[in-house]
């Protein structure tokens, strides 16, 4: 069973989040909320152009070469799956392709290998333009280092070895475990 820490606290954060949430003025509902020519267009130039296609056999080119009534096309689907909540489960296939980690490692092991996903052009269309939508309302904490433009690896390792330090200069013991 779970149970609260500190009750006190825990009044404390539900109060604080009710607070903000009651400021919050910028209430969207999903009737509000529609994708345009501009939207879709903007989202075709972000993907990276020279990739393999996924299982549905489409490249970006083919898009950003494509006739202007097929990103008509786009924006109607896009809006009729926020209209309806609905995304079509072909959004969600994915081809896995294993790559080697570097040119100079070991091909035999597998530990030496990572995963990549080829999806669907058109799905990756829909979350660069959900991206844009409401990249206002997604935040995360300063301390979160995947998946963030310009924040990686070394990032993350800066900031473990910088706790690790200041802690064991101040006599604490440190376990860590990966």
């Amino acid at each position: 069973s779970c149970k609260r820490n500190d009750d006190e606290k825990h009044s404390c954060h539900e109060a604080s989040f009710h607070t903000a949430y009651a400021m919050y003025t910028n209430r969207r509902t999903v009737d509000d909320i529609t994708v345009s020519v501009e939207d879709v267009e903007a989202a075709i130039n972000k993907v990276k152009k020279g990739r393999a296609a996924g299982a549905d056999s489409i490249v970006i080119e083919h898009l950003l070469y494509a006739h202007p009534s097929v990103t008509c096309s786009l924006v109607a689907l896009f809006n009729l799956m926020l209209r309806y909540g609905y995304v079509p489960n072909n959004f969600g296939y994915g081809i896995m392709v294993p790559l080697l980690k570097g040119h100079d490692v070991d091909a035999t092991s597998t530990s030496n290998y990572r995963g990549l996903t080829l999806s669907p052009v058109i799905s990756k269309i829909f979350e660069y333009v959900l991206l844009n939508k409401f990249s206002v309302y997604l935040q995360t904490c300063s301390l979160q280092f995947g998946f963030k433009s310009g924040i990686g690896t070394s990032d993350a390792l800066f900031t473990l070895k910088t706790i690790v330090d200041y802690l064991t200069q101040n006599g604490c013991t440190v376990t860590l475990a990966a």
